[in-house]
Order: structure tokens, then sequence, then C-alpha cells
């Protein structure tokens, strides 16, 4: 009886010093679980008890101190706003670690969330996707990421990757799918990169973003501006033409012509220039060419620029416009019928943001089907999974999904 007495005493004084945190007795475990305890609380009332634990954890042999102990000092450092110790924890962790992935994963969160250094993010999210590929938590960042960037083939192939793990979200899939953005979207967009390019001036995805926003926001003058800080750094060929391309984009949304087509003369597309880059050299060309009234050489540009980007609205609208003028009535009729259908497929993938639509099975088939129809089969087979979500035993759905992956490796 008195050996029962004496541990139940034992137990309330261990329990007194763990609720304190302080003074001893204090075991290495006992230190884990105040952090842990710490960093699951939504409030700081325990700071100081947990701060007194990560001191007596980091004078612990560093042999002892291991990789998941490593994550969660830089979870406590990131908490306490001490980014530098956070980062420092992180890299200890190495890529060879069976954490590393998780290391990198948080690595990007900082750089993305806190220090603002999108190329540093990006690195550390890429090593965090190639060392666990089924996690699409560093996929859903980058994807963030490359979007702020306006780097759609890269955020496009990490949707595409997202929706094979099967964790592509309704949120997610409505944004791949829509190019309209609700202007909170856009505002936030401007802040983040507004952000990204203070914290590395010399990050030029982030400046060339820039310029396209201020461009669509009627800043012309910011927009130069940025262009001329941009020509200063030593620049590979690819971003040397894409800036070269926003200049000459600038001067004709300011409506300076003859400098718009001066500036587009001056670029050399080669074969090594990526799609988006040789879509926007020629549809400035074709929008020039139509406004001499030169509507033959503009078509063929047109041509040229749908052949990059098929579902691009302006371009296939103006092409409308183009064929129209030269009264080409029967080749007109394809480029009208892609255009509506592009409309509905923006159209009905807006209004299944509403609770009403949103879990329609009906509704989101018809968006599946107008996506097939138009080319976007990856989109296609992201919205039937959303509707095997809820049916997950409906043949024809299965069949169809299969289809699609069938094409798609090809």
């Amino acid at each position: 009886m008195n050996n029962i007495r004496k541990n139940e005493i034992v137990a309330i004084v261990t329990m007194i010093f763990y609720l304190s945190g302080c003074g001893q007795p204090s075991t290495p475990q006992l230190d884990r679980d105040i952090l842990d305890k710490y960093l699951k609380q939504t409030n700081s009332a325990s700071e100081e008890v947990a701060n007194a634990a990560v001191i007596r954890i980091l004078k612990e042999d560093s042999v002892k101190i291991s990789s998941i102990d490593r994550i969660q000092l830089a979870a406590f450092f990131d908490k306490i706003n001490d980014i530098n110790q956070a980062l420092k924890q992180l890299e200890i962790v190495g890529d060879d670690d069976k954490s590393a992935a998780l290391a990198r994963l948080n690595e990007g969160r900082i750089h993305f969330f806190r220090t603002r250094f999108a190329k540093k993010a990006e690195t550390s999210l890429k090593k965090s996707a190639q060392l666990d590929p089924t996690s699409p938590a560093p996929l859903t960042l980058l994807a963030s990421i490359y979007d702020i960037q306006n780097r759609l083939k890269e955020r496009n192939d990490c949707y595409i990757k997202i929706d094979e793990l099967s964790a592509m979200t309704r949120d997610q899939l409505i944004h791949w799918t829509c190019d309209r953005r609700p202007d909170a979207s856009l505002r936030e967009i401007a802040v983040l990169l507004d952000a990204f390019v203070k914290a590395d001036p010399t990050d030029t995805f982030s400046l060339l973003a820039l310029v396209d926003d201020y461009r669509n926001r009627g800043e012309f003058d910011k927009a130069k501006k940025s262009i001329k800080i941009i020509l200063k750094i030593n620049l590979p060929d690819s971003d040397l033409i894409k800036a070269q391309l926003s200049l000459a984009e600038i001067e004709w949304d300011c409506g300076n012509l003859l400098e718009s087509e001066k500036q587009i003369n001056q670029i050399h597309l080669g074969h090594k220039n990526d799609s988006l880059e040789s879509f926007r050299y020629y549809r400035l060309t074709s929008l020039i060419q139509a406004e001499a009234k030169n509507y033959k050489l503009a078509e063929r540009n047109l041509i040229l620029a749908i052949s990059y980007k098929p579902l691009d609205r302006e371009v296939n609208q103006l092409m409308v416009l183009v064929q129209r003028l030269q009264k080409k009535i029967e080749s007109v009729l394809p480029y009208e019928l892609r255009l509506s259908q592009i409309d509905r497929l923006e159209d009905l993938s807006q209004k299944s943001i509403a609770t009403l639509h949103r879990d329609d099975p009906t509704w989101l088939i018809n968006i599946a089907e107008i996506a097939n129809i138009i080319g976007r089969h990856d989109i296609a087979r992201a919205w039937f999974r959303q509707v095997l979500v809820k049916d997950p035993l409906n043949p024809e759905i299965q069949k169809r999904i299969f289809q699609l992956d069938q094409f798609l490796k090809l």
C-alpha cells in the first residue's frame, strides 16, 4: 500500500514539473513532449516553457538529436519568428536522410510564406517532390508559385501530377480550368509579386510577371521602369526575349504602333523558344498586321499563334474578326464554334463554385465533356474524377477516365 502511495506522489510531482516546464526532473523525452504540445497549441502562453525545453534539447549531443527533432525545432523557431534558426535546423537534415522530403517541404514553406524568396522556395519544393513523389504538398505550393509568376506550363504540369495522385481539390480544379480571376485574387498576386521582387531583385520570373501585372492594371510607366531593370541583368537568351516581348506589348498597349512594331522586329525566335514565347510573338505580330489592315498576313500569324495555344480566347476572337473582314464565311465557322465552347467551359466552371452546382454530377460531367471536346483532355479527366469521388463504382465514368488515361499516354 505504501509503495502505491509513493508512486502516486512521484507521478503528481512529475506532472507538476511537466506542466510548469521548468526545474527538475526533466528528461529528453519530456522536453520533446513539451515542444510537441506547444507546437499544437493555438496560443503562445507556454512559449517560455517550450523555449526552456528547446534549450535543453540543443544542449544534447548532436547525434542524439534526430531529424524529426530538427524539424520540430525548426517549427518552434518559425513559430517564434526566428527564421534564420529555423532554416539552420532544416539544413542539418541532409537530402539523403529519410526525413529529407519533409525538411525540404518545410524549407519551401518558410521561403514562400516568410522570406518571400521564390527561387529558394522553388528549389526546396522541387527537391521535396523528387524525394517523395507520392506527396501532393510540395506540388501544391509549386503550382502556387508558378501561377503567381504566370508560368502556366509548369503550373499545369504540377496540377496534372496532383490529379494523378487523386489529390486535386475542387477549388484547384476550378482555378486550373478558368482564366477569369476575381479582383481579390489579382490583388493578392500583385502583393506577392512585389514581395518576391523586393526579397530578390534578381528574380527575373517574378520581375517579368510583375511587368505583366502592371500592364494588366494600366500602369505602363511602372511596367517600362521594371523592364529597364530587367534588361540591366545579365539574362539568358530566353529571358531576354521575354523582356523584349513585354516591352513590345507595353508599347502596343500604350497605342504606340510603330514603336511596338520596331520592338517586335528586333526579336528573332529560334527553335529553342518555348511555346508561350512563340505564342506571344505571333499574337502581337497578328495584332499589328490587323491594325494595318493586312488581313492575310494577320491570318497566317494567327494560325501560328493558335497552333501554340489553341484555346486562347483573344486569338480565336481576332481570327473570327479577321476572317469575317475577308468575308470567309465557311472557314470562320470552326473558330466561332471553338470560341463559344471556350466561353461555355469558363461559364460552367465559374458557376460550379456555387453550392447549387458544386456537387451536381450532371453539371460536372457537362464541364468534363466540353473540356474534352475543345482538347483540354487532362482537365476533362480531372472533372470526371470529381464525379467518381461521389460515385466511385460508376462504370461509365470509370470507362471515360480509362479512355482519357490511354489517350494522354500517346
